[in-house]
């Protein structure tokens, strides 16, 4: 977990250096929305918050160390621009009369969780609902106990967030091995795609 970390603080804060773990796993998650220059003061406010709560900050920091040595379930990391056909389990295709490419990357292996967004197909950057369009399961070959169609929402806005809060080029919906999904949009034909299924998702 701590490497996931320290590349989501180097892609987000690239001046500022953590001072202890404490700072890697709250920055970490990149929740923080301020001037960089202002970082070290809010994470002050911030141990020193969970110091009155715990009573010892040293406690708090040995704390955050045991998490971020742990292994983690991370999902929504995302591959950088040009990974298909590079980086193993990473697909792009194109959205028909479109500037836009739907891109399938790999989440929780655990879970089965596969991840998409959206990318501009020339450069291959992701960018936040360029369009209007809406993203539906509509089945699963692997949980067929599942039904469909459900309406399929962002990680971020599952999480509460609205879409001005969410960092550019960062939403990203979440899907499993199996999912057959279609993106509809108004006045085009619906995109239809399946999730593809790695083998130890397979379900006896």
């Amino acid at each position: 977990m701590r490497d996931v970390y320290m590349a989501n603080i180097r892609s987000k804060y690239p001046t500022y250096q953590p001072r202890h773990d404490f700072d890697v796993f709250v920055l970490g998650d990149c929740r923080y929305k301020g001037p960089e220059k202002e970082i070290g003061a809010w994470l002050d406010d911030e141990l020193a918050f969970q110091a009155a709560m715990f009573g010892d900050a040293r406690l708090v920091i040995e704390a955050a160390r045991d998490m971020l040595s742990g292994p983690g379930v991370v999902t929504g990391s995302k591959p950088t621009p040009g990974d298909a056909g590079v980086a193993p389990g990473v697909f792009v295709r194109q959205i028909p009369d479109s500037a836009y490419s739907i891109r399938l990357f790999p989440g929780s292996a655990s879970f089965r969780e596969y991840c998409l967004d959206i990318v501009e197909t020339s450069t291959q950057r992701p960018v936040n609902s360029p369009m209007k369009f809406e993203l539906w399961m509509v089945g699963s070959h692997t949980s067929p106990h599942v039904c469909g169609p459900v309406r399929l929402h962002s990680l971020e806005s599952a999480f509460g967030h609205s879409p001005k809060d969410i960092a550019p080029g960062e939403e990203k919906f979440v899907l499993t091995d199996g999912m057959t999904c279609v993106l509809t949009r108004p006045g085009h034909k619906p995109v239809r795609f399946t999730v593809p299924t790695r083998a130890h998702a397979l379900e006896p």
